[in-house]
């Protein structure tokens, strides 16, 4: 998601961890493209529980 103040890259786990979505937009390089935007880069990583039908964490960092 592009802003005017910066550039979100989001991962989203199903019953997983916000660790370990934000250790795939890492890994796999999702944010790299934006670095030379001249914008702030920011990874979120969000995991949902299914059983509680809601967020269960959330993880920010810069990229």
């Amino acid at each position: 998601m592009e802003t005017p103040c910066g550039i979100y890259v989001f991962e989203f786990k199903l019953n997983g961890t916000a660790e370990e979505a934000l250790a795939q937009i890492k890994e796999k390089g999702y944010h790299e493209k934006y670095l030379r935007s001249g914008k702030k880069v920011m990874l979120a990583g969000v995991a949902f529980d299914a059983d509680m039908r809601n967020l269960s964490d959330r993880k920010i960092a810069v990229g």
